[in-house]
């Protein structure tokens, strides 16, 4: 139906239907939100990687950014996933280009589709990422691939929590005559590395559970970006006295 008019919704509850008239709206998830902590790091949640999360991510980078931020920990923590296109950018958004770096890659029917960085930003700070066994899909991509890029040196990144789901692989629906639909998968994506990581999950760092203490995770990657942080300080500090 069209926004602002209504509908007539039956939910029934035990044995009693109850009857509402709900207003029909367009309603727009937000994604991402971000706040810059007393430590002066910029905190970055991620819940889903959806059409518009890459624009409301480079709006949280750019604001930490602007607040001249000493770190960044971006949570992908119950991130169930979503659009591949989506999670490229971000990571793009990241990552120094490099004359085209690569990314990731998709491969459907023997076809491999590479994503290389295209975008010409980075960010130059250190960068904790948490992640957990409800990180799946397209987080565990973005995991991945600050994973690699850390093993790399190519940004300077940890991993903190728990190992993610383990979803490699992609789905596509087609729907049929009736209405009805059927999911299939139809091909599989990797990281940066290109091993991929269905069934297997992308391992921390440093695993950090949420049983006894739910900001358990939180605390260790603070505890960390902040190592990394004093680390690339007296790096400049060397170099700068050796120029």
């Amino acid at each position: 139906g069209e926004p602002d008019t209504t509908v007539k919704v039956k939910v029934k509850r035990g044995d009693t239907v109850l009857e509402f008239d709900v207003k029909r709206t367009v309603l727009t998830q937000r994604t991402v939100t971000y706040e810059v902590t007393d430590e002066n790091i910029g905190y970055i949640y991620i819940s889903q990687f959806l059409g518009t999360t890459s624009y409301e991510f480079v709006e949280a980078v750019d604001y930490c950014t602007e607040m001249n931020v000493k770190a960044l920990v971006i949570d992908v923590r119950y991130n169930p996933g979503g659009l591949l296109n989506s999670v490229v950018e971000v990571i793009d958004y990241l990552t120094p280009d490099a004359e085209g770096r690569r990314i990731g890659s998709y491969t459907q029917s023997g076809v491999e589709q590479v994503f290389y960085t295209t975008d010409g930003h980075s960010v130059n700070v250190p960068i904790a990422v948490i992640c957990n066994e409800y990180t799946a899909s397209a987080g565990e991509l973005f995991t991945g691939a600050m994973r690699d890029y850390g093993d790399e040196g190519v940004l300077n990144t940890v991993i903190i929590g728990t190992t993610t789901y383990g979803k490699g692989i992609a789905q596509s629906s087609f729907y049929l005559h009736d209405g009805s639909a059927l999911t299939f998968t139809i091909g599989y994506f990797n990281p940066p590395c290109n091993v991929n990581f269905n069934g297997e999950g992308v391992h921390p760092d440093f695993e950090v559970a949420e049983v006894e203490n739910i900001d358990a995770p939180y605390e260790k990657a603070i505890e960390k970006v902040l190592e990394l942080t004093n680390v690339s300080t007296q790096a400049e500090i060397f170099y700068g006295l050796a120029a």
